[in-house]
């Protein structure tokens, strides 16, 4: 009865194993970037705002793991997290933006320059804009939370396109992004907001990735023919 019971247990396992497999072959996910406020460098920046996303003059935050985009191989990209007050930890919004038409080819209105002109590789500096890629389209929405709940704001592209490379944050040189949008409350009533980000790789753990290697391996053997 033990012997019958292992087996079984053992090809339950398998089972889960090759679902498992199914599942991470199905997946679309390539990249997994950590946001956080892009900081200005003053050699190459000459304003300041230092933030993270900006509306109507209010500043917010990502913290830590706060904030993340996730792209995928559709040429689509999930853009969410919690963005706080620079002034009150505990408000802020719940940030879901989709973002769409990935191009490595410069839209109308793209690239957006805001650093020095000498940190642009056409005049001599190390950012070069034809490395950038874009989202030629983003929407969402912003949920208030804390003394801002009860608030959602319909957030629509403005302008150019959402740009991405080194540089592309138009704050610093780090390997970011920016964006431009309009920000609609239930009244009807807009401002501008603006998106300034500096974007850090999560790896995939090696554990994770020798994991995901091995359910691979079994969901293939329990597809093969007796």
């Amino acid at each position: 009865m033990k012997k019958i019971n292992n087996e079984v247990i053992i090809l339950a396992l398998v089972f889960l194993l090759g679902a498992a497999a199914d599942s991470a072959l199905a997946s679309t996910a390539f990249g997994t970037y950590e946001l956080s406020a892009a900081m200005a460098d003053a050699q190459y920046y000459a304003g300041s705002g230092d933030h993270a996303i900006t509306i109507s003059g209010q500043d917010y935050l990502f913290t830590g793991a706060d904030g993340t985009l996730i792209e995928y191989d559709d040429g689509t990209a999930m853009f969410s997290g919690y963005a706080h007050s620079i002034d009150d930890a505990g408000s802020g919004y719940m940030v879901t933006l989709s973002l769409s038409g990935r191009t490595a080819i410069a839209p109308p209105d793209s690239p957006k320059r805001e650093l020095m002109s000498g940190a642009y590789s056409d005049n001599g500096g190390p950012v070069d804009t034809g490395t950038w890629y874009y989202y030629t389209g983003f929407s969402g929405t912003f949920d208030g939370i804390g003394a801002l709940a009860g608030t959602t704001l319909i957030i629509t592209q403005r302008g150019p396109a959402f740009q991405i490379g080194f540089g592309a944050n138009n704050k610093n040189l780090n390997f970011g992004a920016s964006a431009w949008f309009w920000a609609e409350d239930a009244q009807g009533n807009s401002s501008r907001g603006d998106i300034n980000i500096d974007m850090a790789v999560v790896p995939i753990p090696a554990a994770l990735q020798l994991m995901v290697s091995g359910l691979f391996a079994l969901g293939l053997a329990t597809r093969r023919p007796s």
